[in-house]
């Protein structure tokens, strides 16, 4: 995978801050899901195949397991929050390793 772009890191950096302020309520998920689409926009810039893009990959395999759990429809509200809640916390956590990552002079075209 190619290094992140400084600009990049920026919109990571970014997102991580606005899940903190969305928090896990289930009337903010919408904002949380638009922000997952966004970032999987951008990860895609660095190659569409999860196989060369280790960024695209967790967010794939995140879609996958903690994305659909927190779109499973609870009878109680807590135990919906507590599905976001972990969701934001894993998505915290991939847009942290993608930050570990040194950034490029430019970014892919």
């Amino acid at each position: 995978m190619q290094v992140i772009s400084s600009t990049d890191k920026h919109f990571f950096e970014d997102v991580k801050k606005r899940l903190t302020q969305f928090g896990s309520k289930e009337c903010n998920f919408l904002k949380v899901e638009l922000l997952f689409y966004e970032t999987l926009q951008v990860a895609r810039h660095y190659g569409s195949n999860p196989a060369e893009n280790d960024l695209l990959a967790a967010l794939k395999h995140l879609q996958l397991v903690g994305f659909a759990e927190a779109k499973t429809k609870c009878s109680k509200v807590a135990a919906q929050e507590r599905l976001i809640k972990r969701f934001i916390g894993q998505f915290r956590a991939v847009l942290g390793s993608a930050l570990k990552k040194e950034p490029c002079l430019n970014p892919p075209a």
